[in-house]
């Protein structure tokens, strides 16, 4: 390899975060620390504290078909109701999602407005507009 490849595979740079983000962070410095004594504690504290399950997991990780490993395997969960639904609950007219229509154009998306928008699509779906 040439002497400047080289040069780009070593980066030392550190880019800090702003203050803002750092106060607004759900990570903390202290995770680090927790995850390096005992990960697999760690993470399913995350999971319980941080997830709705239908069916708590008992176990954490299934390794025993590495590198297939499975994570909270025998938990239910219902991916819809934690991207959207639980937090209608006390944070409806939170921004969910932010996204750039065109070069002009950033929309911004409550999660309340989500919630109508699914519930109108699942109408259409039921009076069956579409199907030949």
């Amino acid at each position: 390899m040439s002497e400047k490849i080289e040069n780009l595979l070593e980066e030392n740079r550190k880019f800090s975060p702003s203050e803002s983000l750092t106060k607004n962070a759900n990570a903390t410095s202290s995770w680090f620390q927790e995850a390096n004594e005992n990960r697999l504690e760690f993470w399913k504290k995350q999971a319980l504290e941080r997830i709705t399950w239908f069916k708590e997991p008992t176990e954490v990780l299934d390794d025993s078909n590495a590198p297939f490993y499975k994570w909270f395997k025998d938990g239910e969960l219902n991916l819809s109701y934690n991207c959207l639904d639980r937090h209608l609950e006390n944070d409806g007219d939170r921004v969910a999602f932010i996204g750039r229509v065109s070069q002009e154009i950033l929309r911004k998306l409550h999660t309340v407005f989500i919630r109508e928008s699914v519930q109108a699509f699942e109408c259409i779906k039921k009076i069956k507009c579409w199907e030949r």
